[in-house]
C-alpha cells in the first residue's frame, strides 16, 4: 500500500509535464495574402519624377505575409462616429500584434508607418455566435525604406520611395490590387509545468523516507521492551 502511494506521488509530476497550457488556444499566427490587379500611372505633368523610372510588379504578382497575436488583446469598442463598431486588437492607431511580417516584389516589409486617415492603424475583428473572432479590415502602412504598402480594408496599394516623399500618391506609379486574410494557425505555448516532475518525484521521496523512521522507530521501540 505504501509503495502504491509513493508510485502515486511521483507519477504525479510525471503526468503534469506532459499536460497542455490551457491558455496556448488564445495565440494565433495570421496569414495574409496580396494580390496585383492593376498598375496605375502618374498624374499628367507629374510624370517626371525619378521615382517613376522604377520597375514594378506586374498584374498576378503576389504577396505573403503574417502577424502573431493574442485573442486576449481584443477590445470591443462602440463609437460609431470615430471608428466601425467591433472588436479592435489593441486600439485604433495602436496595433497590438507581433513579428508582423510581409514579403512582396522581392522585398521584406517589418516596419510599420501611419497610415495618414482619420482612422489611423487598427484592425477590426468579428465575432461569431460561437465566440469565435475572426479578421474583417486591416488598416496600415508598411515600407522597407525604398518602398511603401498600404493596406486600407480589403485592398492595398504598392509605390516605390520611402513614406517621407511628399506630394500625392499620384505624382508616382503604382500599382493596387486586393488583400486577404488566409488561414490562423494556433500557436501552442510551452508546457508551463517542466518543474513539477522534480516536485512530485520529492513527494515520493519524502513519503518513503518518512515511512521508512516510522518503521525504524517501531523496531526500536519493540527491541527496548524486550
Amino acid at each position: 500500500m505504501h509503495c502504491r502511494i509513493a508510485w502515486l506521488f511521483s507519477s504525479l509530476g510525471v503526468l503534469l509535464i506532459v499536460a497542455p497550457n490551457p491558455a496556448s488556444a488564445a495565440i494565433f499566427r495570421q496569414n495574409l495574402e496580396l494580390t496585383v490587379t492593376r498598375i496605375e500611372s502618374a498624374s499628367q505633368g507629374q510624370a517626371d519624377s525619378p521615382l517613376n523610372k522604377l520597375p514594378l510588379p506586374p498584374i498576378g504578382s503576389k504577396g505573403l505575409g503574417s502577424y502573431t497575436y493574442d485573442e486576449s488583446q481584443l477590445n470591443y469598442i462602440n463609437q460609431p462616429t470615430a471608428y466601425p463598431i467591433g472588436y479592435y486588437l489593441g486600439r485604433p492607431g495602436a496595433i497590438a500584434f507581433s513579428d508582423f511580417s510581409l514579403n512582396f516584389f522581392n522585398r521584406n516589409y517589418t516596419q510599420l508607418t501611419y497610415v495618414g486617415t482619420r482612422i489611423g492603424e487598427f484592425l477590426l475583428y468579428d465575432r461569431t455566435p460561437a465566440g469565435q473572432y475572426t479578421p474583417q479590415s486591416l488598416y496600415l502602412s508598411t515600407t522597407d525604406d525604398t518602398s511603401v504598402v498600404r493596406i486600407i480594408g480589403d485592398l492595398f496599394i504598392y509605390r516605390p520611395g520611402s513614406v517621407n516623399v511628399p506630394g500625392d500618391i499620384g505624382a508616382v506609379n503604382y500599382v493596387s490590387g486586393t488583400f486577404s486574410f488566409t488561414d490562423a494557425e494556433p500557436i501552442p505555448e510551452p508546457p508551463a509545468t517542466a518543474i513539477v516532475p522534480i516536485f512530485g518525484l520529492g513527494l515520493g521521496w519524502l513519503y518513503q523516507r518518512t515511512q521508512a523512521r516510522r518503521r525504524s522507530a517501531n523496531l526500536r521501540v519493540r527491541n527496548e521492551d524486550r
